[in-house]
């Protein structure tokens, strides 16, 4: 790949078992998928970018065009007012590393104006995927854009720690999912971006994320607590010793007890830390959830009233619950999807509580 080019996309390339130098088979810009003639000839080979819409080629087996099969269409979406999210880049914690992300804004943006538009990170740490898991052109990416409409900025960033790069950064922070868990490249990126669209106004940072990414938006409320003023976070697997061992030790490594009742999860379990809460958050989880538990939500919980916060005060900031029976695919009730809690979060971050 390119030096400035996004390292997440996927390409292919042809090479000897012998060695030598690669060819490649996909030069044109984006994320491909190819299909290979029997005879290996020839490749089929599609691809697209979260701005441009798909292409199918058909390409000989050094990568040369034979023909333009197809181009979508997307004229009419264009027509309706559709806009793409934007592409960005910024630097790692490390201020070297190259990350990728996706930002979505405003249709009808004012890009003079100065610190207008909340920023709202929609993130996921991963270890087994990252923030944007698709880098290929979609119509619609959830609630991205719907909420970037209510006057917020939204972004997506792939942070140190994900896959789909090389061994060390996928490792990055092996064994510290609660310490690391992508956050210290998030709150790098989205200040970047601040200094980069001025429209941003990063004093008002919020953030919300579903199963890891509720993990994430706790501990981001917890270990962050003057950087992020708001967040909401749905099903958050929030204690890895709650959630599957299959899953928590493979990235966070076999429990290392220590001497005075600890253990090497303890340091990484939100619920330890709902003491730094300074801002506004609010916990969803559906009680028929059969992959992340719903008492690792009621941990949190357990955690925040037992420093002297309480869950749902009309008249006062602290913290708002959400319990509802439902499954993995809707954590919150019909109607309190990511758009209706948008009121909430405004006004948490404005310092106004909305009906």
């Amino acid at each position: 790949i390119a030096a400035g080019e996004n390292q997440f996309c996927t390409l292919f390339y042809r090479i000897g078992l012998d060695g030598g130098k690669e060819v490649s088979l996909t030069p044109s810009a984006g994320t491909h998928e190819i299909q290979i003639a029997p005879d290996g000839r020839y490749l089929v080979d599609t691809y697209s970018t979260p701005e441009d819409p798909p292409v199918v080629d058909v390409r000989d087996r050094d990568g040369k065009l034979v023909m333009q099969v197809e181009q979508a269409d997307i004229s009419k979406l264009l027509a309706a007012g559709w806009r793409p999210p934007l592409q960005v880049e910024v630097k790692a914690r490390d201020d070297s590393t190259s990350l990728w992300g996706l930002m979505w804004v405003p249709t009808h943006l004012d890009s003079t104006a100065v610190a207008k538009y909340p920023i709202i990170n929609n993130g996921y740490p991963g270890p087994q995927s990252g923030s944007v898991s698709r880098w290929s052109f979609t119509p619609a990416s959830g609630d991205h854009q719907a909420l970037a409409e209510l006057g917020f900025v939204v972004v997506s960033i792939n942070g140190m720690g994900t896959p789909d790069r090389s061994k060390s950064f996928h490792d990055k922070w092996y064994g510290a999912m609660g310490r690391d868990n992508t956050l210290p490249d998030q709150v790098t990126g989205m200040k970047q971006l601040a200094r980069k669209y001025p429209y941003i106004d990063i004093d008002k940072a919020g953030i919300w994320g579903h199963s890891g990414g509720g993990f994430l938006t706790a501990d981001a409320m917890f270990r962050y607590p003057d950087f992020f003023k708001v967040g909401w976070a749905e099903s958050g697997n929030h204690d890895q010793r709650e959630y599957e061992d299959d899953w928590g030790e493979r990235y966070q490594g076999p429990v290392v007890y220590n001497a005075d009742g600890t253990s090497s999860y303890t340091v990484e379990a939100n619920q330890n830390f709902a003491k730094n809460l300074k801002g506004h958050l609010l916990l969803a989880h559906g009680t028929m959830d059969t992959n992340v538990p719903p008492y690792e939500t009621l941990l949190v919980v357990d955690g925040i009233t037992s420093v002297g916060v309480h869950p749902l005060p009309q008249d006062a900031w602290g913290v708002d619950v959400v319990v509802c029976g439902s499954q993995k695919g809707m954590m919150v009730p019909p109607g309190i999807g990511t758009v209706s809690l948008a009121p909430w979060a405004y006004g948490a971050i404005e310092g106004k509580r909305q009906p």
